[in-house]
């Protein structure tokens, strides 16, 4: 019952006083005058404001960056299975989405993993791999 007396934070008004134009009746004491209907305006503005704030800034850090990689661009690479870092060459672009083909510095075979998985490796390149 209290929250629908306490006023939201930028509106300066309760969710009661914008849903029923007056405070509801709690244990708390109050005037006589805080229990008179009074029509709020303009809160349906401050509202989608308020939202489209909260929108933006969600969006802000909610979003990933998209990473591209080149042939031959030095990342090192994750597995689910192992927490371990290893180096490895990008050999050309899946045909899945956000995925490439690579070879690790040790292997000679490729194997396909997801970008989230590779991080930039700014090392000098190797040779042979």
């Amino acid at each position: 019952m209290e929250y629908y007396n306490t006023p939201l934070s930028g509106l300066a008004v309760s969710p009661s006083q914008i849903l029923n134009s007056r405070r509801l009746r709690t244990s708390l004491p109050m005037t006589s005058a805080h229990e008179e209907p009074k029509v709020q305006k303009g809160t349906a503005n401050l509202s989608k404001l308020k939202q489209a704030m909260t929108k933006t800034r969600h969006d802000a850090s909610a979003t990933r960056s998209v990473k591209t990689y080149k042939p031959g661009d030095n990342v090192v690479v994750t597995t689910s299975r192992d927490s371990h870092w290893r180096k490895a060459v990008i050999v050309k672009k899946a045909k899945e989405p956000r995925s490439y083909w690579l070879t690790y510095e040790m292997g000679t075979q490729s194997v396909r993993r997801n970008q989230i998985r590779a991080e930039m490796h700014s090392g000098p390149a190797r040779q042979g791999f």
